[in-house]
């Protein structure tokens, strides 16, 4: 699953604030953006548009592949997808004042990294229309292609100029993790069990498992090289017999606004941290677990949501 990250840093022109957890913000104001930037129809749906095979709004937002053979995708595979993950550098609400620097992380996977020019045009747009609950306008300054999970510099791809090169795709490898792994959820993961909301006391390591295998077999098989070929029937079974070592886990509620239902909708889910025991079949699950880490996992991982990171722990 060939991926690359990227930082936008940006800078104020106003005071204003992010909020905790601001992915939805930079997802909802690119969208809009990407769309006025790339739209040659004038901005018409996208369903029906002739253009649309070719068009890097649909590709990149919306996930869209040009005539999909259904044989390729996989049973069980999300087909909402889509091939980008925002990742807010701040975890609280953040103000920032006139000549600050703001900045955010947007990993982009696969073929999306080959429209890295009409991406950066449209976060440029993104910024100048405003982010935050006041709209403060900010001007894109650079964008670095980041050489790690939480590398804090990288490859300048843009400096604000014209100069703007797509870095090369990376395969991230596996991290060095043994049987017994340290779970931090940095940002809300949510997640439905039969249709119902997975709370502190219900959650389970076959959780966590079973939706990193889900985030990175759904991108790799619409956005990357293809579906990835595993024994999922044993992969499950090897997730269910993860236990806990200790866990230290609450329900964080977070208010996001949705533009296209018009309404307020709550989106909390799990923080805090937790041991696993991984047992005999942690080779088989690290894989999956690494890779997570890099494009999240449950509900609303494209704004953020989900994001977490394993280090290795003593049993």
């Amino acid at each position: 699953m060939p991926l690359v990250r990227y930082r936008f840093t940006f800078r104020a022109r106003e005071a204003g604030v992010l909020r905790a957890f601001g992915g939805s913000a930079w997802r909802g104001v690119f969208g809009h953006a990407l769309k006025r930037v790339v739209c040659a129809m004038r901005l018409r749906p996208c369903t029906g548009c002739p253009l649309i095979d070719g068009c890097a709004y649909p590709a990149v937002f919306e996930g869209h592949r040009p005539a999909p053979d259904p044989t390729v995708r996989p049973a069980g595979v999300d087909l909402a997808a889509v091939p980008y993950v925002f990742a807010p550098d701040h975890r609280g609400d953040v103000a920032f004042a006139a000549g600050d620097a703001v900045t955010t992380v947007l990993t982009l996977v696969g073929g999306a990294n080959a429209r890295l020019v009409y991406v950066v045009r449209a976060m440029a747009e993104a910024g100048l229309a405003g982010v935050g609950p006041a709209r403060a306008r900010l001007d894109l300054a650079r964008v670095e292609a980041l050489d790690g999970l939480d590398a804090v510099a990288g490859e300048l791809v843009h400096d604000g100029g014209d100069h703007c090169v797509p870095a090369s795709p990376r395969r991230p490898g596996r991290a060095p993790l043994g049987r017994c792994v340290e779970a931090t959820l940095r940002t809300p993961l949510r997640l439905r069990i039969g249709g119902d909301l997975v709370t502190p006391a219900l959650f389970r390591p076959a959780h966590l498992v079973g939706a990193a295998i889900r985030r990175v077999s759904a991108l790799a098989a619409l956005h990357g090289d293809g579906p990835i070929e595993a024994d999922y029937a044993a992969l499950k079974r090897a997730g269910e017999a993860a236990t806990f070592v200790h866990a230290v886990l609450r329900w964080h509620e977070q208010t996001r606004f949705s533009a296209r239902q018009r309404m307020a909708m709550q989106m909390g889910g799990l923080v805090g941290t937790c041991r696993i025991d991984l047992g005999d079949a942690a080779d088989a699950l690290v894989p999956w677990l690494s890779l997570a880490q890099w494009v999240g996992a449950g509900k609303g991982a494209s704004m953020g949501m989900g994001d977490f990171r394993l280090t290795a722990a003593a049993s």
